[in-house]
């Protein structure tokens, strides 16, 4: 049953038939082990696995920095190596006003909560950082313990910055398990 916000539905369990989580499912690793969470994906068409989007170029920007892989097959690595990108909000609420994304987001914890039981990933690394706290209410609910890495999101002229802050990220805290 949809939940509805200022008039607006939204589904919190959606069935996996749209193009977009169709891509996403396509590289979903069997043991995800380092988790992204994303806010939503974007009303707009662009999408992190249809590497057409801001999160998909620096997050890659990233990861060429500090891994040694074969640039044109970065999704290959980044799903053989563990990583998985999944959403606080499965539909997209980039279109919402500040009020309804916040209410949206606080009605998705509890199912963001229930895929991390599924997932039980290692580490967490969340972006934007408004979405952070959603994030740990999720953390909480799930019983996981779980750390939580908040990034900016790479737009609107932290893309520096982003690929900075998960470049130290990657260097002190992903790296050290690869080897472990």
């Amino acid at each position: 049953m949809p939940t509805i916000i200022n008039n607006i539905s939204f589904k919190l369990n959606p069935l996996n038939e749209s193009e977009q989580e169709k891509a996403r499912l396509n590289f979903k690793p069997k043991n995800i082990r380092f988790l992204f969470i994303g806010e939503s994906m974007p009303a707009g068409g662009t999408f992190f696995y249809f590497e057409n989007s801001n999160l998909y170029n620096y997050t890659k920007e990233a990861f060429l920095q500090n891994f040694d892989w074969p640039e044109k097959d970065f999704l290959k690595f980044f799903k053989s190596n563990g990583f998985y990108l999944d959403d606080l909000c499965q539909e997209p609420i980039n279109h919402l006003t500040e009020s309804e994304k916040k209410q949206a987001r606080n009605a998705y914890e509890a199912s963001l909560s229930d895929r991390l039981k599924e997932y039980k990933p290692l580490v967490i690394m969340s972006t934007p950082k408004s979405i952070e706290k959603n994030v740990n209410s999720a953390i909480n609910l799930s019983g996981l313990r779980i750390e939580n890495y908040s990034l900016p999101f790479p737009a609107m002229s932290n893309q520096h910055k982003y690929v900075e802050e998960l470049s130290r990220l990657l260097n002190d805290v992903i790296k050290p398990m690869f080897r472990g």
